[in-house]
């Protein structure tokens, strides 16, 4: 308790002359958008979800972000994108939340596809998989208003959106799983026209952020850095350094549309462990001096006791988790997950039988700790459904996984086995009938190399 007391007057007494604002001190903003008009930003961390009247600074409405599907907890982040009118989020988050929120009416859906970006015009850029052929994606553009897809174009392997959302370079995989930069596609969302080439100098597979009068930016950590039109190049330190306290990827440039010759950067100062101040600044692209600092934090005591009470209930929060965790029933699942590999990582060779096997994927664990598995085999007529015990796959001495598929044994052409044949002279019957007889003996044993099945993982 005089812990507490003491970090209270500690915090109270540091940030008393401070500026107020919303967000509560426990948790850092963690993404920060503008309006297309810049009249409205919208801000998000861990605790609460803010609109904000840009010119005034003060909050239009202010939601908790546990509403919107997003858990409150410890050593939690996730990532959000908005559609530049800052009618739609997407939120994923670092375990299994993907929700498509309408902050309009603050409707929630679960996003089911694997991207996440908006375009320039408010729809959201997907890819539909063909998991059966290389290159057999298609690209989609998704409405949120009416829910609705429109297939753009087809036979592609993935995307990438750049210059604000306004521009997609379709890509396609060469037969060695490497890009095939000859064969990008351009799509213009404005015009909606596929175009012969990029009609900008950006490069969409850097870290580029948006582009603003022939400048573009791009930024690293505690820096922006423009490139501008006429090849020279200005760095920008930022006003509050990256906190490596916070997370890596604390600071977020903020996409905002109004005034090509500003940029604006999240940033945030570390005060104490559970205690922190959130900003977006303004800085000038012609000299990077600072313009405006909008401060995010309520600084004021009830928010500081707020921010006390928030981080008990992380504690708390994060003990549960940790007791669910370490349940005997969900070590045995992620040991059992472990051994099933990621999708791709289920083959394995038995170092004593020489066998290969397949770990079949979304199957439970069986009694007596056995795991599902499929013994193969060069001819696939002969596979069979076999188990084996959690603790033998967990044997790197007996079992060495692959993610590689096997291949047709060289030794034996996959037939399992190898024959091996001698002659003999059959003395007794050459006596008796005065002829000499040779006599052919075939023996067949089972491969050395693949253990019979055929198959090898070498």
């Amino acid at each position: 308790m005089l812990k507490k007391i003491f970090i209270y007057l500690f915090l109270t007494t540091t940030i008393a002359n401070a500026q107020t604002g919303v967000h509560t001190p426990s948790d850092w903003v963690q993404d920060a958008f503008f309006s297309r008009d810049g009249k409205k930003c919208l801000t998000i961390s861990t605790a609460e979800t803010i609109l904000w009247d840009v010119a005034s600074k003060k909050a239009i409405w202010v939601k908790k972000t546990a509403e919107l599907g997003v858990p409150y907890k410890s050593y939690y982040s996730f990532f959000t994108t908005a559609d530049p009118d800052l009618n739609f989020i997407l939120i994923r988050d670092n375990t299994s939340v993907r929700n498509l929120v309408d902050v309009n009416n603050f409707n929630v859906t679960r996003w089911n596809y694997d991207k996440c970006h908006f375009t320039y015009d408010g729809k959201i850029a997907v890819l539909i998989y063909n998991f059966e052929k290389n290159n057999a994606n298609k690209l989609a553009l998704f409405d949120p208003k009416t829910a609705q897809t429109e297939i753009i174009a087809e036979k592609i392997y993935d995307i990438a959106l750049y210059e604000g959302g306004k521009k997609i370079v379709l890509l396609k995989k060469k037969g060695n799983g490497s890009i095939d930069y000859d064969k990008l596609q351009y799509f213009d969302v404005e015009t909606r026209k596929f175009i012969d080439k990029s009609t900008s100098s950006i490069d969409p597979f850097r870290n580029v952020y948006y582009t603003k009068n022939g400048n573009y930016v791009l930024y690293g950590k505690s820096e922006i850095i423009v490139k501008k039109a006429d090849n020279t190049e200005l760095k920008i330190n930022t006003h509050y350094p990256n906190a490596d306290q916070i997370s890596s990827y604390a600071q977020r440039l903020c996409p905002n549309y109004d005034n090509p010759d500003t940029v604006k950067m999240l940033e945030h100062k570390r005060v104490q462990d559970g205690y922190y101040l959130s900003f977006i600044n303004t800085y000038a692209i012609s000299n990077g001096v600072l313009l405006d600092s909008f401060e995010l934090t309520n600084t004021g005591a009830k928010a500081t006791e707020d921010a006390l009470v928030n981080n008990i209930t992380k504690t708390k929060n994060l003990e549960e988790e940790k007791r669910i965790f370490n349940l005997p029933e969900n070590l045995l699942k992620r040991r059992l997950l472990k051994v099933q590999g990621d999708g791709y990582k289920n083959y394995v060779y038995h170092s004593k039988t020489k066998c290969v096997y397949y770990v079949v994927p979304d199957k439970p664990l069986y009694q007596g700790d056995l795991v599902r598995m499929d013994a193969l085999n060069d001819d696939p007529k002969l596979i069979q459904e076999v188990y084996e015990k959690l603790e033998n796959l967990e044997n790197p001495v007996l079992y060495r996984y692959s993610n590689t598929k096997p291949k047709t044994c060289p030794h034996c052409n996959g037939k399992g086995s190898i024959s091996k044949s001698f002659q003999r002279t059959v003395a007794d019957y050459e006596y008796t009938t005065g002829k000499k007889l040779v006599e052919t003996t075939t023996h067949t044993n089972s491969c050395g190399n693949c253990g019979g099945c055929g198959l090898t993982l070498n």
